[in-house]
Parts: structure tokens; sequence; C-alpha cells
């Protein structure tokens, strides 16, 4: 079964005694506990057992399962790090995944499912499954969309592409900003650009964007003070290595399609610029030149073994990489 498959079951009440939740996007499998969750019980005060695998027992599972739920029609047991119970452990709850409480709802959530054990093959068979992976760059937009849907809202396309911009792909912060989002934008019915850009503010991703647009208009002083800020505040030097490198390769195809006779329009189409950003992505494209671009992925290359082999210190590195690319090439370096 898909996630958004299991929301729909759940909306029409449908639900089942057993459910296995595994795979590598903890976010997802979270909010899929807390769905079935929220769908079972109007509180947790008598029926609602949380038990993790490192430090319970087959014994334990299987004394809360067979127990009566209290002034309610379920008892819901939700059993995180199944991957951590021991072999020996999963083969003595096989009897009850081959018939469950009628009462009960057992879900089972782990990072990994070896199906070829007993255990969980037997749980494929018998409860419902579904591994959560971590979603691709085209899923991102789709997500935006339906968890805006889902909280009354319909989102813009610029909106979702400002969104990813300033935030990123953490389906968690993503989340937590379209809340805020959709009560900023209530009443409206709908999440437009000019909404995100007052409500998201200076997230962390957009600092790192703002460190790649002082880069690209040549900014040295700028871009070096950026740095150390987005360093402070634990960003990774390979995330930033990343993201430098990206805004040159943007500028570089903006020039190659430049030369051969595309029009801006075309241009930004292609290169997967915003309008809102176009403007000022343009202006940095008229302090670089195509050869300089070209000289800038040598010095992107060195930067980056650099990171990884030498004892040189990463700030030292990356600041000489941002000055070397704010004066290569230069027409105009502040």
């Amino acid at each position: 079964m898909k996630y958004t498959e299991l929301i729909e079951e759940l909306e029409k009440g449908r639900l089942s005694n057993l459910y296995l939740f595994y795979g590598e996007d903890a976010y997802l499998k979270d909010e899929a506990v807390k769905r079935v969750t929220t769908a079972l019980l109007t509180n947790r005060d008598f029926n609602y057992d949380l038990l993790y695998g490192s430090s319970t027992t087959a014994e334990e599972i299987l004394g809360i399962a067979q127990t009566l739920p209290v002034f309610s029609a379920w008892r819901l047991i939700i059993v995180k790090e199944v991957d951590r119970i021991s072999d020996r452990e999963l083969e003595s709850l096989l009897p009850y995944i081959n018939n469950p409480s009628p009462s009960t709802c057992l879900i089972f959530a782990g990072e990994k499912a070896d199906m070829r054990k007993r255990f969980f093959s037997k749980l494929k068979e018998k409860a419902v499954v579904i591994q959560f992976y971590h979603l691709f760059e085209g899923q991102i937009a789709g997500w935006i969309k339906f968890r805006a849907k889902e909280l009354g809202f319909n989102i813009s396309d610029e909106a979702i592409e400002i969104l990813k911009e300033e935030v990123g792909n953490s389906l968690g912060t993503l989340d937590n900003e379209i809340l805020k989002l959709s009560i900023y934008a209530a009443g409206k019915g709908i999440i437009e650009e000019g909404d995100v850009i007052e409500v998201v503010g200076d997230s962390k991703t957009h600092t790192i964007f703002n460190l790649t647009e002082a880069i690209g208009e040549k900014k040295a002083e700028t871009a070096i003070r950026i740095l150390r800020k987005i360093l402070n505040e634990g960003e990774e030097p390979p995330k930033i290595l990343f993201m430098v490198t990206r805004q040159v390769r943007l500028l570089h195809r903006a020039f190659e399609l430049k030369e051969a006779g595309f029009s801006q329009d075309e241009i930004r189409r292609r290169v997967g610029i915003i309008p809102r950003y176009f403007g000022n992505f343009i202006g940095q494209m008229k302090k670089h030149t195509l050869n300089g671009l070209t000289d800038a992925f040598k010095r992107l290359q060195r930067a980056d073994l650099e990171l990884k082999t030498t004892g040189k210190g990463k700030v030292r590195i990356l600041e000489s990489l941002i000055f070397d690319l704010c004066r290569a090439g230069s027409r105009t370096c502040k």
C-alpha cells in the first residue's frame, strides 16, 4: 500500500489490526503512525502503549495486545525499532500475527524489514505494509500541494518554487512552514509567492542562497561574512560547496544558451530560475564571462579535493575559494 492510500483508507474509517511501517524516511513514517493513532483513539489515557524494540519483549507485547480496551473499541500498541527485536522474540509473535485480537491495533515501525525472515514475511501477508522512501526531488512539489490541500489551501506553483528554494527538501521543515503559511493565509484559500516571501523568513537555507547570490554578484566581503555566519550555525562545508557549484553551473549554462541565441524567457525556462529571481540572475551574468565561469569549475574542483584530502582549515579553503571566484574574470568585486 502507498502512504496516500493509507490516508484514504483511514478517512473512510477502514482500519487494520496490524500495520508495518518501515523505511528510511522517518518523517513520513512518524506521520503514518500519528494518522492511525488519531483515527483510532480520542485520547491516550487507557488504551495506548508505546514500546521500543531495544527494550521490550514478545511477552510484553503479547500481554498488552491480548488485553481488552477500556471505554473504547480499540487498543493501540506502537512498537518502534521492530528491527532491533531479536529473531527469537519475533518468532514468538508469529501465533499472534496469524490470529490478532480484533480489538487491538498493533503497529510495528522500523528502518529495516528483512522479508526473508518468517516474521516479516508473515507480517507482509497479514498486515498493511508501507515502505517509506525519501522523496525524490521531482516529488517534493506534489507533496507540498498535497499537504496544503489537507489544510484547506491551494498553493501556486511560484509559491512552491520559492518555498523549496528557501527551505530545502526536508519534509519536517517544509511541513512546519506550510502550517505557518496556512495560518498567515487564513481566509484566502490560496498560498501565493508573496505569502512565502513574507512568512518563511531568513532560514538557514535562505542564508546559503544569500551566499551564492553574493558570489554571483562578486561581492567578496559580503559573501565571506555570510559564509562565517552559516558555518557558525553548523552548516556543513560540503553542502556549502555544493550550492556554490550549483550557482556557477547555472550561470555557465545561461551563458551557453545566450551565446546560442536563446531569448531571456527561454534561458530562464531552461535554466529553471523562477521569475522573481531572474532579474537578479541576469544582473549576476553581467559580472561574469564564459571563460571565467569555465575556470571557476577548476577552482571548485580544487577546493573539493582540498576539503577531502588536506589538513587545511575548512574555513580557510572556502574563504580562499570565494575570493578566487569573485576575482576570476571580474569586472567588479566589492
